[in-house]
């Protein structure tokens, strides 16, 4: 078990991503088909990133987007989670639940009115376990120039600063992430 003196969290900006991007495809194996599907879709840059670190090894990420969008036609200021990933090798540790938590600790300093995140069916119950639930409308996002519905894939909401939507419709505004 690791001693929490061998843990480091850093938040960085964009450019943090050179620090995990070698984790991705072990997390996210381009010839998966439940992946492979993502590879066409532009992604939003994060405007943090949230790395963790074993031993001076960057071992697991959670990328946060703040945006203002639109909730049932009203606006909204929204907290992205994406990029969730620890290497196979460090999972299991709780290191994602930490820097999750980390992450909406920075949403509530940056005073977002809920949090959003797109999710793989097999994460769904990671996420519920964390007060996460799937949003049962449709989520606008953009891509090349255009809005279109998001379909490759779940939504999950939660409350933070105000409650999530339950229903209805979720505009991002802008590319998803």
């Amino acid at each position: 078990m690791d001693g929490n003196s061998d843990i480091a969290i850093e938040i960085t900006d964009e450019a943090g991503w050179s620090k995990v991007a070698h984790i991705h495809p072990l997390v996210y194996p381009p010839e998966d088909p439940v992946t492979s599907m993502w590879a066409g879709v532009q992604w939003a840059d994060a405007d943090y990133r949230f790395v963790l670190r074993r031993k001076g090894e960057a071992v697991s990420h959670v990328a946060l987007h703040i945006r203002q969008g639109l909730a049932n036609g009203g606006p909204v200021r929204i907290a992205g989670i994406g990029g969730v990933m620890t290497h196979p090798a460090a999972q299991n540790n709780g290191y994602a639940q930490k820097l999750l938590r980390a992450a909406l600790d920075k949403a509530a300093e940056l005073q977002a009115d809920f949090c959003l995140l797109i999710c793989e069916d097999r994460n769904v119950g990671f996420y519920e376990k964390q007060d996460w639930r799937l949003f049962p409308g449709p989520m606008i996002h953009q891509q090349h120039g255009r809005s279109l519905p998001w379909t490759l894939s779940k939504i999950m909401v939660r409350d933070h600063g105000r409650l999530a939507p339950r229903g209805g419709t979720i505009d991002l505004q802008g590319l998803p992430w």
